[in-house]
């Protein structure tokens, strides 16, 4: 399952892909075949999902605690949930969904949340950004005007985007 579209899904999953759902908080996307609010335990049927994919969702959840107990019940046992999330980030009020925005998080933020649901050591969280990075972003420029070594440089003082993925149990 992804949320918005399944665009990851098919394009990391390939051929093992069986079944791609999307997720949208509403019916305004005709390619939703699930529409709920992630908060909402009603939302997903439990032990439903092999791999959720949440990529810049999660921080425009008020309740992500709520969040993060709905997707981890609706994994299978073994499942994954790759997320993502703002850390150094502009809310995007002109954006569609700066109206929702809620957090920007760390690191610590993430994998703390996340073991609340997962156990510790099924979690992996990343940090990637730098100064220069996040400058850029915050500055809205494009990829060409920033040099691929001043992206490749890490700095955790500096988290622009917070990766996490974790494994649900294999153990119901």
């Amino acid at each position: 399952m992804e949320v918005g579209d399944n665009h990851y899904t098919l394009r990391f999953g390939g051929p093992a892909v069986e079944k791609s759902d999307i997720l949208f908080v509403d019916d305004s996307n005709p390619n939703a075949t699930i529409i709920g609010d992630l908060a909402d335990p009603e939302t997903l049927r439990e032990l439903q999902f092999d791999c959720i994919v949440l990529t810049q969702t999660l921080h425009l959840l008020f309740d992500m605690r709520a969040a993060l107990a709905t997707l981890h019940r609706a994994l299978k046992p073994g499942g994954i949930l790759l997320l993502t999330v703002p850390g150094i980030s502009p809310v995007g009020r002109e954006s569609d969904w700066g109206h929702t925005w809620c957090w920007s998080l760390t690191a610590v933020s993430v994998r703390r949340l996340v073991q609340e649901q997962f156990e510790p050591g099924s979690i992996h969280v990343e940090a990637h950004g730098n100064l220069e990075a996040a400058i850029a972003f915050l500055q809205q420029r494009v990829l060409d005007d920033v040099t691929r070594d001043a992206l490749d440089q890490h700095d955790p003082s500096y988290p622009v985007i917070v990766a996490a993925r974790a494994k649900k149990s294999a153990v119901k």
